[in-house]
């Protein structure tokens, strides 16, 4: 695989991930916060789900001083693709390691979405690890590149704009 197409490869796997977890969490899930902005011009918010111990807002730890957060919103309060969002960032001895990636999925199935490449344009306001839980809140602020397929790539020349906050509980995974 080329430069290009792994990288696409790992962010799809990523998001995958996330969604995989919700599903095992369940349609019926409750609701725990949200996030708030808008996706070309269009106000929306995005409800963070909570289940049995599992949470569409989450961190892990992968090494030394390195966090991994996903924060996952849904617009209704249920799981569901369609309208979903997907903020995934990671920090390294308390500071944003690279840009966001963010994803969003305006139809039912994986593929077409958007996303944002890797980005700059996250604000970070504050990170709280307490235990099994972190408030995390900031914005991002950015472009969204619409990606047909896995194997299609990016269209530069269908983008959107995004601009959310958010300020939510993340539970540890």
């Amino acid at each position: 695989m080329k430069g290009r197409e792994a990288r696409m490869a790992i962010r799809c796997i990523r998001v995958l991930a996330g969604v995989v977890t919700l599903i095992l969490m369940s349609v019926s899930a409750v609701h725990a916060d949200a996030m708030q902005g808008t996706i070309d011009g269009e106000q929306r918010t995005w409800h963070i789900l909570e289940r049995q111990g599992q949470s569409s807002a989450s961190f892990s730890e992968i090494g030394p001083d390195a966090v991994s957060f996903t924060v996952q919103g849904h617009r209704a309060e249920r799981f569901e693709t369609q309208g979903a969002l997907s903020i995934n960032f990671m920090l390294m001895n308390g500071q944003p390691m690279g840009g966001a990636e963010v994803a969003y999925f305006p139809g039912r199935r994986m593929f077409p979405h958007y996303n944002t490449n890797d980005a700059p344009g996250l604000e970070l306001d504050e990170i709280v690890i307490d235990g099994d839980r972190a408030r995390v809140s900031g914005r991002f602020r950015g472009e969204f590149v619409h990606v047909e397929s896995m194997t299609a790539g990016e269209d530069p020349d269908n983008t959107i704009p995004v601009d959310v906050h958010f300020d939510v509980t993340a539970l540890r995974q």
